[in-house]
């Protein structure tokens, strides 16, 4: 491996066991790639139970997922254009079935017509009173049963570029393999905190990775998927949490006073009764607006259910304290909305209200 100062997970792709210069190339246009730590954090989007294996005969629902070992005995190209398909027959000792593919036909019968046993995975259906799988996850086994694999196989996201340069899920699955077989477990930097850990029963950052991969069982695979989803969500709270500090750094203007603008609309033009809900939330604007600092506030609450009226009573205030406010939205035909309701709301008071478009 070069660069030997080179953190591990920084190396780049194509120094991994079955990459390579010419692959790396396409890993990195195809995937976004670039080194160890990428293809490690490149999850799996589902996994197949190798532990669920029937037999062809046994077969007897249309649009079933079904695993089975078979061996191709006859393929050919069939149609023309959009219709040019491979159609290959396999068979186990109970019957037989067809594999069809409309893509990657050329590197797929080369693989057909090289024989053997092959562990295959997909949703049948039933065609010229036929059992038919369209595009399935073949994968070419060393011997008729597949003990030497673990129970649950890893299913990675793919392009057909990919697998026309003979990337196919297979390959993918034993590079990935490759890596986990040279990480150490301080090689992956465990970035939460031993009490954290212990608290909420983590995983620890290796094993979930691992897990994640070639999960054990399904205990485990969850167990994975928890830790990592916990990381992720707790490194975007202090994210959230960053940015208010942020704000709360930056000096606001002070909202002192509640004036004659506010109290006058308050208490002869305020069209109905505010709710508790609504009072609630105003005297926490109102608190906010008197702390020296940026208010960074969302407001909430379903469609009618009175937020423009609290927008309008802030507003209000910020007249109050010799400021002017503008309401912004988010599409010129809620702005004219807005400025027809408003300005019909303040209609007798003494308020000018403007539009201004970005057209």
């Amino acid at each position: 491996m070069a660069h030997n100062n080179r953190h591990i997970l920084e190396t780049p792709i194509e120094y991994l066991k079955g990459v390579g210069p010419q692959r790396g190339e396409i890993l990195r246009k195809e995937l976004q790639l670039q080194t160890f730590g990428d293809v490690l954090s490149f999850f799996p989007f589902r996994y197949i139970d190798r532990s669920s294996l029937i037999q062809i005969q046994q077969i007897n629902q249309e649009n079933s997922w079904v695993q089975f070992i078979a061996q191709p005995i006859f393929s050919e190209v069939l149609g023309d254009g959009r219709s040019k398909r491979l159609v290959t027959t396999v068979r186990d000792q109970t019957g037989r079935l067809e594999l069809v593919w409309f893509k990657g036909i050329s590197w797929m019968e080369k693989l057909m017509n090289e024989g053997g046993y092959f562990l295959i995975y997909g949703k049948v259906t039933r065609f010229n009173n036929t059992w038919t799988i369209s595009h399935p996850d073949v994968e070419r086994l060393e011997q008729q049963t597949p003990e030497q694999f673990p129970p649950f196989h890893p299913v990675y996201s793919s392009t057909e570029k990919l697998k026309s340069r003979g990337i196919n899920n297979r390959v993918f699955s034993k590079m990935v393999q490759h890596l986990m077989g040279q990480l150490q477990p301080h090689d992956v930097l465990e970035i939460l905190p031993k009490p954290i850990l212990a608290q909420y029963h983590l995983m620890l950052r290796h094993d979930a990775y691992k897990q994640l991969h070639f999960p054990v069982n399904l205990e485990l695979l969850e167990a994975a998927r928890f830790r990592m989803k916990f990381e992720e969500l707790l490194i975007l709270q202090f994210g959230i949490c960053k940015l208010k500090l942020q704000h709360q750094a930056q000096p606001g203007f002070i909202f002192s006073q509640v004036g004659d603008y506010f109290n006058l609309f308050y208490k002869n033009y305020l069209p109905f009764e505010l709710t508790d809900d609504q009072k609630t939330v105003l005297r926490e604007i109102r608190q906010n607006t008197q702390t020296g600092f940026q208010m960074n506030r969302l407001l909430q609450g379903d469609v009618g259910s009175g937020k423009t009226i609290v927008a309008l009573l802030c507003m209000l205030l910020a007249l109050d304290n010799n400021f002017q406010a503008c309401l912004m939205a988010p599409t010129e035909i809620l702005a004219q909305q807005h400025y027809a309701g408003i300005s019909d709301l303040l209609k007798d008071m003494p308020i000018r209200v403007a539009y201004l478009s970005g057209t």
